[in-house]
């Protein structure tokens, strides 16, 4: 969800959809040769595009407004190799292809600053089986080893343990008033609830939704309980209680 607009990608051509769902309209994108396999997309937190993490590597800018790819710049070098992307207050954030680093970049007229370590050398062993990202000021990490949060480069007390159906999480979203995390796990089709009360993280429940049998992704609708999941080549929507 960038706004009021959906963003698909059909993996088979890598060309980008766009539907309105204020107005109920699609724009349907053309193929594209250049990005390679994309890895990893996240909204950017400006609300004007979706960010898109390709093999090469390279990062990339698919804009809602002007329905257009851009291919984003980086300082000092070229781009690391990631698994998860998040965005959040101007800045970008990467999950390391190894769980070995969280990295940020800062945004810039042109592209995005060099990678900074998020975290400490002494903390990077706490990403070990970390698969998914999400930021708000804190940011957040789903894997085999839990749901972890960490704030300002340190873990924070109270990780929220996940049952093995929901070990391999391909996404990790912020829901509700911001104290309800979900975790996609596309192997399973099943979709966690994680809340969080200040304090910790405690799993809540785990739900297959009636219906779907492949879910390949689920975004929570900022603006209502909806939620919005990509399953069986269909796009759902979904009242959810948080």
């Amino acid at each position: 969800m960038v706004g009021a607009k959906g963003v698909f990608l059909d993996t088979a051509t890598n060309s980008f959809s766009t539907y309105d769902f204020s107005t109920s309209k699609l724009v349907n994108g053309t193929a594209n040769k250049t990005l390679g396999t994309i890895i990893a997309m996240t909204a950017s937190s400006a609300n004007d595009g979706v960010f898109i993490l390709t093999d090469k590597p390279s990062v990339w800018i698919f804009s809602t407004v002007e329905n257009s790819l851009t291919e984003q710049t980086v300082g000092f070098g070229n781009w690391p190799k990631g698994r998860a992307l998040a965005s959040y207050n101007s800045n970008l954030y990467m999950l390391a292809a190894d769980s070995s680093q969280i990295y940020k970049f800062g945004r810039t007229l042109t592209g995005f600053t060099g990678k900074s370590s998020y975290l400490s050398s002494s903390e990077t062993t706490n990403l070990t089986g970390a698969r998914a990202l999400a930021v708000d000021g804190s940011v957040y990490t789903a894997g085999t080893n839990g749901l972890k949060r960490f704030l300002a480069g340190t873990l924070t007390a109270g990780a929220a343990d996940l049952p093995g159906s929901l070990n391999s999480p391909e996404h990790l979203r912020l829901a509700g008033d911001g104290t309800v995390l979900l975790t996609i796990d596309a192997t399973t089709s099943r979709i966690g609830e994680i809340v969080y009360d200040g304090q910790n993280l405690r799993y809540k429940q785990q739900f297959q939704i009636n219906g779907i049998k492949d879910v390949t992704d689920a975004v929570p609708d900022g603006r209502s309980n909806n939620l919005y999941v990509l399953g069986d080549g269909q796009l759902w929507r979904v009242s959810v209680n948080y």
